[in-house]
């Protein structure tokens, strides 16, 4: 018997699913509409789920965003 330390084991293949043109890029955090101190959507008015903040919504706008 060793006093080795277990070592975690990695899982691999993991796949969110994530709505057509969302994703990291996307998020709420980088969106116009996301006020992110209030956690808020200016557009809708509401808190989005988590799922939302983090891979954005198909209103997603990006003042930044090259429109070509």
């Amino acid at each position: 018997m060793t006093n080795q330390k277990q070592m975690p084991v990695l899982r691999t293949g993991l796949r969110i699913e994530a709505p057509d043109k969302c994703g990291m890029t996307t998020s709420c955090i980088s969106c116009i509409n996301f006020t992110e101190e209030a956690e808020f959507c200016k557009l809708y008015k509401a808190r989005p789920p988590a799922r939302v903040i983090a891979f954005g919504c198909s209103s997603y706008f990006d003042q930044e965003e090259i429109p070509f």
